[in-house]
Order: structure tokens, then sequence, then C-alpha cells
């Protein structure tokens, strides 16, 4: 036999309040609408659910339907309360695309200052690179996906929201040959092996014409790799450079065995952001998570250009 849940719910407060005119008051409703409640439920399960009603004393049955009305009722409070979280941008789940770098450097830090403000929220990341995560915001199996948005993205239920003018910079190790000589120049830079990521990866791209524009032709790429770990092993142990966006780099500064070469008259920038569906932004969730990631993206650009003070643009 099928029960209105809000019959129970109603129940409830009645067994609750003890009394029909608390309980009206209490739902918002008449007393009579009450009374007539309990009458026709009791005519059709053919059982008393009141042994009285002045003050108000369930049967063992009402008292176990009051139950399942009281169970009910908490469950209804818990949905709207996470809708209204939700709404407010406190609880839910972030699922974002991003290229191996961000995961392994700055990702940890975004998740720890975020989880401290929202700690309902939780999270899903997926490495990838710009063609992958962008498929996979379009398919609606990711939230947002980090990258180059000056890129096509050829969807036009996308859009993309841009978070920082990246600047992008030279590295090597720390005492490497070329960090000794007065000035470097397009000659050098084509002399010497250079670290890649995967051919796939829009920095490789980036990396050949931005070095081809500054006169570097035909660069050879010894490694190309999606490793983090390799690529920042092979700086730190080898005469080879690779070309990165600084807020990737912070980390591996840090340490002191990397160093940003200063090549006069080079520093490429190139928008990055995210990219995403044409409602995400309106989430007041999505959007706090993305004023997080660009606080963090700024912040890392800025501790470099503060240690190398010569890759800032004039």
């Amino acid at each position: 036999m099928m029960i209105e849940p809000r019959h129970l719910v109603q129940l409830a407060v009645i067994v609750e309040k003890a009394s029909f005119t608390e309980a009206a008051r209490s739902l918002n409703v008449t007393q009579p609408a009450l009374s007539k409640m309990i009458s026709q439920l009791e005519k059709r399960l053919d059982a008393p659910l009141l042994s009285q009603r002045r003050p108000v004393l369930p049967t063992p049955l009402g008292e176990k339907l009051a139950q399942q009305g009281r169970l009910i009722q908490t469950s209804l409070n818990e949905a709207g309360q996470a809708i209204s979280d939700r709404q407010r941008g406190l609880r839910g789940r972030i699922r974002l695309g991003a290229p191996p770098f961000f995961l392994e450097t700055l990702a940890s830090d975004v998740v720890r200052d975020f989880s401290h403000q929202h700690p309902d929220v939780a999270f899903e990341f997926v490495a990838g690179f710009l063609d992958e995560v962008r498929d996979l915001v379009l398919q609606r199996r990711l939230d947002l996906a980090l990258g180059p948005v000056n890129a096509t993205l050829n969807a036009p239920l996308l859009r993309t929201e841009r978070l920082i003018l990246a600047q992008k910079a030279l590295f090597c190790r720390s005492d490497h040959p070329l960090l000794s000589q007065p000035s470097v120049t397009a000659e050098d830079l084509a002399s010497v092996g250079w670290i890649g990521h995967s051919p796939g990866s829009v920095i490789t791209s980036e990396m050949k014409a931005d070095l081809f524009d500054f006169g570097v032709e035909g660069i050879e790429l010894v490694v190309a790799s999606a490793s983090v770990s390799l690529l920042l092993s092979l700086l730190e142990t080898t005469d080879y450079l690779s070309y990165l966006p600084l807020f990737m780099m912070r980390d591996a500064v840090r340490s002191g065995r990397i160093s940003a070469l200063p090549v006069t008259g080079f520093a490429p920038r190139t928008p990055l952001g995210l990219i995403h569906d044409v409602t995400a932004m309106s989430d007041p969730l999505v959007r706090a998570f993305a004023d997080t990631m660009k606080t963090h993206l700024i912040a890392a650009d800025l501790e470099i250009l503060r240690t190398f003070p010569y890759l800032s643009p004039k």
C-alpha cells in the first residue's frame, strides 16, 4: 500500500507536538486538514494510528509510521542543505583536465587552499593535453580543462576563461655554461639539445614556433616526454635546455638546481585559462575554483620573476 511521504511527515509532527493545534501551526496547515488526513489514513490502513488525541498518543503502528516520517523529513532537510551548499559554492565535485606539469607542480597547492574554504568539495583530475581534455569537457566528462586559450576550440558549445597571460622562458641547470656568457644568441640556442613535451603538447609546438621567430631554426629535440620527473632530471644533469611557462617551474627553481636562461629579446607569452561549456561559470563552485587557480598561477609567475628579474617583459 502506497502512503504519501508528506502524510508520514505530518504524522511525525503531530506525534512530536502531541497536539493537532501545535502541529498545524508548525506545518502551516489547518487543524481540520490534519484531522481529516489522519482519519483517511486510518481508514486506508484499517487500523488506528492514535490511541488518544488530547494529548496525542500514537498506537504502536502510529509510532512506527511517525519514525518513518522523521526519516523522510531528515532526508528532505539534508537534500535541501546540499542544494543550498552547491548554490553557494560550498559542496560538490570539481572535475579538471590539465597538463601533467600542472598536476605535478601546482595542483596540490590549489586543492589545499580551496579545500580549506570548501571542505566538502571533492576533486577529480585527469592528465592530458589540450585536445584530449577539451574533448572530455565537450562530452561532459570534465567540468573544466586548463590550457592555452588562444587555440582554436572547434566547438561552438565551449567557452574560454582566461586566467593569466602566462610568460614562458628557457630553463637549464644552475651551472650551465651558457649562464656564464655575457649574452645568449640564437646561434648558441641552435647548438644545444632540447627537451620537449610529448609531440601532442601545445607547449612543444609553441617552443618551436617561438624559437623560430627568434631566429633558431631546426632545433634538435633530444627528448620528448610528458614525464615531469624525467624532464627535470635531464635538465639538472645535462646541458640540454627546455622551454616552459614560469608557473610550471616554481618548485624546480626553488630547489636551486634549475635556472632561467637570460636571453635578450626573448619573452614569449600566451593566454592560459580554462575551457568549459557555456554554463560552467554560472556555477559558484566552479567560479570559486577558477579564482583560486588564478591566484596560484599569478603567484607562481611572480615568484620566479622576483628570482630572475631579467625575465620581466620590457
